[in-house]
């Protein structure tokens, strides 16, 4: 008997559609309800490439198209060499300007030399104060971070409360020359402050931060209260980056 397999043979191969779910999409959303639901928080760095893929069961080459995804979205910003942290997506929301209507004046180079002072001054301060500190000196450093937390509507006030707060952990240290450091570059300190807390719905977080670091030093943790100004500082030069002026400033 002749089979007859000519209908078979005429129909066209076709890939069947099995359904599977899409990689990069699963582990995108996965990423991005772990930052809405604040498990991972604003100015928290995130898992490594390495552990991510572990984590989520997928290639290094899912994880880095989610992460490009999530930085399109302002959900995180990356610092190279350091990694990506976890952002606010209302600070690239607007244009950036203080109540003045003037726009962010801050080089990197500017911002670069108030960090590197700082880490000379204030975190060897801190390594003072937590044995220095008395409670005269606490309640300075308390003082300031309400005093932000009441002046989060006002630039100018703001800033300077944030000025005090830093100087307020120099003075606990008991060392006069590192007082008279900060006070030979108050002008300089306060401008980048300044600056930098022009960007949008930026001092709640700032406040949030200062309180971290505060907490620190009342437990007398130099090293916790050192990272914690570290991890800001580095989440604030990444989220920084597209708001610099070029090294020339303005035109």
């Amino acid at each position: 008997m002749k089979l007859n397999i000519q209908n078979e043979r005429s129909k066209p191969m076709e890939l069947i559609n099995i359904a599977k779910k899409n990689l990069v999409d699963e582990a995108h959303q996965q990423m991005k309800q772990m930052i809405q639901a604040k498990v991972w928080r604003e100015g928290e760095i995130l898992p490594s490439e390495h552990k991510l893929c572990k984590d989520l069961g997928v290639s290094r080459v899912v994880v880095r198209e989610v992460l490009q995804r999530l930085r399109a979205e302002k959900l995180i910003v990356t610092r190279q060499g350091v990694g990506s942290f976890v952002s606010n997506p209302n600070n690239f929301n607007f244009s950036i300007t203080d109540e003045n209507g003037e726009t962010i004046q801050l080089t990197e180079g500017q911002f670069l030399d108030v960090m590197e002072f700082r880490k000379c001054i204030e975190f060897f301060a801190i390594e003072l104060a937590v044995s220095r500190a008395d409670e005269e000196d606490f309640h300075a450093i308390q003082q300031a971070v309400s005093g932000m937390e009441q002046a989060v509507g006002n630039l100018k006030a703001f800033s300077e409360e944030d000025y005090r707060f830093h100087y307020a952990i120099v003075k606990a240290s008991h060392n006069e020359m590192l007082c008279k450091a900060m006070d030979s570059c108050k002008d300089e300190l306060f401008y980048c402050f300044y600056q930098m807390n022009q960007i949008n719905d930026v001092r709640p977080w700032g406040v949030d931060m200062h309180k971290d670091v505060m907490e620190c030093l009342r437990k007398r943790d130099a090293k916790a209260a050192i990272q914690s100004l570290k991890k800001s500082n580095e989440y604030n030069y990444a989220r920084l980056g597209e708001f610099f002026l070029s090294k020339d400033g303005p035109d």
